[in-house]
C-alpha cells in the first residue's frame, strides 16, 4: 500500500461514528423524559413571528424528550392537537 492510497482512505475516529447513526437508531432504547413538560399555549397577540418560532422550538423541544417524534405521524398529530386544545 502506498502513501497515496493511504491518504485516500477514510479514517473514521469512535467520536464521529456517531455522526453516521441516525438519530432515530441512537435514542430508540432511551425512556421518555418524565420531568419534560409541554410548552404553555402561545398567545399570538403581537410578534407573533417570533413568538410563533419560540413556541415551535419548545414544542420540538418537548416532542424530542417525549419521545413523540418516534411515533407515528397520527400519534404526533394527536399529541400537537390535544396540547392545543388546552389552551384557554
Amino acid at each position: 500500500m502506498s502513501d497515496e492510497e493511504s491518504a485516500e482512505t477514510p479514517v473514521v475516529i469512535a467520536s464521529q461514528a456517531s455522526q453516521f447513526i441516525p438519530s432515530s437508531q441512537t435514542t430508540m432504547n432511551r425512556p421518555p423524559l418524565p420531568q419534560v413538560k409541554p410548552p404553555p399555549p402561545v398567545n399570538l397577540a403581537d410578534c407573533l413571528a417570533k413568538k410563533w418560532k419560540l413556541w415551535k422550538q419548545a414544542w420540538f423541544n418537548f416532542a424530542v424528550g417525549s419521545k413523540i417524534l418516534t411515533q407515528d405521524d397520527s400519534y404526533q398529530k394527536l399529541s400537537f392537537f390535544a396540547q392545543k386544545a388546552k389552551a384557554p
